[in-house]
């Protein structure tokens, strides 16, 4: 790689960098709700050793300790309250940009605008919640599996096998939702175990997993006396709410499942990923696409089966209730969204590639965004149908190329 190109990759990833570090310096807003305001109560008992057995939110030991930590250091300050969220984030944008390093710059670019760009994340990326810490763990736990299969000489096998457990483990202690990634391991576990690979890597993975497990259930029984005390303190805190699922009818279960979510998506910007990978989903034969040892489709592959778990996976073990239509339980979704995206809006801007795909889905986006009366409508989906249709014109000159990606 030339020397310039690789100084242009690096000014690429500190501009997206420093956009984050720009908007919480210029719109940061506080506290959002009751839940951030709980969490900072909770570190803050836990800096004077006192810790509520009863709240569930106190064994989500990733944010209560990293924010404990954050107030020793700074204080108890807005500053403090963002800090472990906004080095969570930086950490996911450099995860992103080492998986497209080797790309052209154009790559690097949409893939970082993509995820660091979404209105959603850019809100969420200081605020005192957990589902950055899941978004974390979840893009982690791809990425190990990803550099194993495509990357990694395999007498690594061992140090990505620990990658892989204790990145699922980190999600585990910091938030529930991180079972929306199990069903994606274990597709890709009886895939390479059906075609005998990586067999290894994946005995070393449900090993450690096992073994950190072990630890944790036996570290609550020695400390508290009861082994299952965390989701004791759930099912003690759980309320009738609005996603009460099995307490209300079929029909309201099947408008969740069917089309809500999905229409929450478009309304608050998670969509637009989603509409890149589903251009790339009909415009190519099933059996190529839906073959995650294939490096192109890895993570059209895992984005498809993510979106899946999140639109219909049961948050229960003992009833069907999916995931609240709340736009942060699924933040997850964006940075591996936005890695699969990178090249399919790359091959478009290069060759129209998928151009009758993407700009018939932003058609459709954007009229239900219309019919729905979002805001997304004006501020995202029009202005893109318009640009992404008259760029489709536009013969490739370098001129109109950058125009576009700046656009």
């Amino acid at each position: 790689m030339k020397i310039k190109q690789k100084t242009q990759k690096l000014l690429i990833y500190l501009f997206f960098l420093a956009i984050p570090l720009i908007y919480h310096n210029f719109a940061y807003i506080g506290h959002y709700g009751y839940d951030d305001i709980q969490y900072a109560k909770l570190a803050n008992d836990l800096n004077h050793n006192k810790v509520n057995y009863n709240d569930h939110f106190s064994y989500r030991w990733t944010i209560i300790t990293g924010t404990a930590v954050s107030y020793k250091l700074f204080g108890i300050n807005d500053f403090a309250s963002a800090l472990p969220s906004m080095i969570l984030n930086i950490i996911i944008i450099s995860l992103i940009f080492l998986v497209l390093y080797n790309e052209p710059p154009t790559h690097i670019i949409i893939g970082l605008a993509l995820y660091v760009l979404n209105p959603a994340t850019l809100f969420w990326s200081d605020k005192l919640m957990p589902d950055i810490y899941v978004s974390f763990s979840i893009l982690l736990t791809i990425l190990s599996i990803y550099f194993y299969k495509f990357k990694n000489p395999k007498k690594h096998t061992i140090p990505y096998s620990i990658l892989s457990s204790t990145s699922i483990f980190f999600g585990f202690i910091s938030k529930g939702t991180i079972v929306f990634v199990i069903p994606l391991v274990l597709i890709l576990f009886v895939i390479d175990i059906a075609n005998k690979k990586h067999i290894k890597f994946w005995t070393f993975s449900f090993l450690f997993s096992f073994v950190l497990i072990i630890i944790y259930f036996a570290l609550f029984e020695i400390m508290y006396g009861n082994s299952f005390i965390r989701f004791k303190a759930m099912a003690n805190n759980s309320y009738l709410n609005l996603c009460s699922y099995d307490k209300e009818s079929v029909e309201f279960l099947l408008r969740r499942i069917s089309y809500e979510l999905i229409l929450e998506f478009i309304k608050q910007t998670l969509f637009v990923g989603l509409i890149f990978v589903f251009a790339a989903f009909i415009s190519k034969k099933i059996k190529h696409l839906l073959n995650p040892n294939n490096k192109d489709s890895f993570f059209i592959f895992s984005s498809l089966v993510l979106f899946l778990s999140a639109n219909f996976m049961s948050i229960s073990y003992n009833h069907y209730i999916p995931m609240c239509p709340d736009i942060r339980h699924y933040m997850f979704l964006v940075p591996v969204l936005a890695i699969a995206s990178a090249p399919i809006v790359t091959g478009f801007i290069e060759n129209n590639k998928y151009k009758l795909q993407i700009i018939t889905l932003l058609a459709i986006t954007t009229f239900l965004a219309y019919l729905n009366h979002y805001n997304t409508f004006k501020t995202l989906y029009l202005p893109m149908l318009i640009l992404f249709f008259v760029f489709a014109l536009f013969p490739k000159k370098k001129v109109f190329i950058n125009t576009f990606i700046i656009l």
